[in-house]
């Protein structure tokens, strides 16, 4: 009825550019579209825009450079970040940096 159903593939991507898509009313939340550079593995990258999930609860948002996890439907052409990868995962970031505080204690 809503069309196919997606087959998601994992792959890496780079964030090359992201911009602010809106800011809330008192500032302390932003969200950003950004341009990334998917990999799959054995096919050729492109480059796609992607936001940030609908959910932000545990997402750490990368900046230009960071190569982190993505989803892709071949078919469609769409594309996600990998919520799975701990590199995008707030929680994980914040038990680093309090294991790194306790090391140098």
């Amino acid at each position: 009825m809503f069309g196919k159903k997606k087959i998601w593939q994992k792959a890496s991507g780079t964030v090359l550019a992201r911009t602010i898509e809106s800011v809330d009313s008192d500032g302390s939340m932003i969200t950003y579209h950004y341009a990334v550079e998917v990999h799959p593995a054995g096919g050729a990258p492109f480059r796609t825009m992607l936001k940030d999930p609908r959910m932000l609860t545990d997402f750490l948002q990368p900046t230009v450079g960071k190569i982190v996890g993505v989803e892709f439907d071949a078919a469609s052409g769409a594309a996600r970040f990998d919520k799975a990868d701990p590199q995008l995962s707030f929680k994980a970031w914040e038990r680093a940096q309090q294991q790194a505080v306790r090391r140098s204690l």
